[in-house]
């Protein structure tokens, strides 16, 4: 976390992402739907052994909305991470020094994590920082909507980590904003399933901004100068959920007339999480996203206000599909009703967009070909199909480098890494045919 230090070469993964991110977008709708700008890096990927956080969720918001023809070139961004000087105008510097030890991820994450993967929460969590202040920056600038594919770190305090959370993401873009000369009023619209704890606390003597948290249970002390803190308690279902939004969010907005609002999309509230207790269909998740949207552009006054969308709290392999629908009724303005392509299908089509931007070179150690096909040929496994000698390349054409730089890309090494193996590397044993 040290200020100033040189940026280190790009990683292999990194540099593919940065190709892959290039490609996105080419299927082109010109006059078509628009999506708002999407803030998102390759480095977002993070997967506890503890939690079932789905450490690909942005990755498949992204690969669907691909699918269906809806990203444009420039529509993603990926932002830099959060800087020291913006973490230290929220948070205490002796808990930032102290982030080089074990004891505070073990308070924010609840286990006992190895270097590398504090490492690796450490970058993560700093990178998603830094996509909610661009993201914040982006909103205000344009005065419309702007998202991050991460973020939402809501229960992380000025001296310490918890619930999952070493910063607070929202409080950093605040500061990072008013250091930039916006003095408006703030709205933090929080709609995670858990108590927005650790932003009230932060911003508990600051009448400028105001927080809305709409949660199963209460985390601590909901006093504050502008705050509004509301426990539905377990097992809440769409018709008593959309009810207390419909009737305690809209006077906030009208009482406080924000100037720039951040949402907390968290996708947790829904039936299907691995984690929640309540049974928000799709349907009542959609209706609740399209809410806070209608108060922010287009309310009584017709306002249009800078909105910030952060993805927050969402366990599960289901949990990226309530972002895409959300953003896919965004591109349509209001006017689509948002069919996601199935689960293989969004699988498939990552993998076929990762292997695009792996050449034939990097994989078997030859010069490319002339032609874009290579596949196996007859040729390529007659060897092995006749009981010949085997030759050094695993099937007769990847390197052991080559697998290694497929399992590289595809993010399955990272997944080894979170789960503790911080070195995975290839063996091939090719004595035989």
């Amino acid at each position: 976390m040290t200020a100033g230090a040189s940026a280190a070469p790009a990683s292999p993964r990194r540099r593919w992402h940065d190709r892959l991110r290039a490609s996105l977008g080419r299927r082109l709708l010109f006059g078509g739907p628009r999506l708002p700008p999407l803030f998102y890096d390759p480095g977002y990927t993070f997967a506890l052994p503890t939690s079932p956080l789905d450490p690909l969720r942005g990755e498949k918001v992204l690969t669907a909305l691909d699918l269906m023809g809806l990203l444009r070139p420039g529509r993603v961004t990926a932002p830099p991470p959060a800087s020291l000087g913006d973490l230290l105008r929220v948070h205490d510097r002796e808990y930032l020094e102290s982030l080089g030890d074990s004891r505070p991820f073990e308070h924010a994450f609840g286990t006992v994590l190895t270097g590398s993967q504090r490492e690796r929460a450490l970058s993560v969590q700093r990178a998603m920082t830094g996509g909610t202040v661009a993201a914040a920056r982006r909103a205000l600038a344009d005065g419309g909507i702007a998202v991050n594919l991460g973020g939402g770190f809501h229960h992380g305090r000025r001296d310490r980590g918890q619930g999952f959370c070493l910063f607070n993401d929202v409080a950093v873009a605040v500061a990072a904003l008013r250091r930039s000369d916006f003095d408006g009023r703030v709205l933090v619209v929080d709609l995670d399933l858990h108590d927005g704890d650790g932003t009230r606390a932060l911003f508990a003597t600051d009448p400028a901004v105001h927080t809305y948290s709409l949660h199963n249970r209460h985390w601590d002390d909901s006093t504050a100068v502008g705050a509004t803190a509301i426990e539905l308690g377990g097992g809440v279902g769409d018709e008593t959920y959309l009810a207390a939004l419909r009737e305690t969010l809209p006077p906030v907005f009208a009482a406080h007339r924000p100037q720039l609002v951040f949402y907390l999309a968290g996708c947790d509230p829904a039936a299907d999480d691995r984690l929640g207790d309540w049974r928000i269909t799709p349907q009542g998740m959609l209706a609740r996203d399209r809410l806070v949207v209608e108060l922010s552009h287009g309310g009584e006054a017709g306002s249009s206000l800078p909105l910030v969308v952060l993805t927050a709290g969402g366990y599960g392999e289901q949990a990226w599909r309530y972002t895409a629908r959300f953003l896919v009724w965004l591109a349509s303005g209001g006017r689509r009703t948002p069919e996601l392509p199935p689960d293989d299908e969004v699988l498939i089509a990552r993998y076929r967009a990762l292997a695009r931007v792996l050449s034939p070179a990097e994989l078997s150690g030859e010069p490319a070909a002339e032609t874009d096909d290579w596949g196996l040929s007859d040729e390529d496994l007659a060897p092995a199909l006749q009981g010949g000698t085997a030759d050094s390349r695993f099937l007769g054409y990847y390197t052991a480098h080559g697998v290694e730089l497929v399992l590289e890309v595809m993010g399955i090494f990272d997944r080894l890494r979170d789960l503790s193996y911080e070195h995975p590397h290839i063996e091939l044993d090719l004595s035989r045919p």
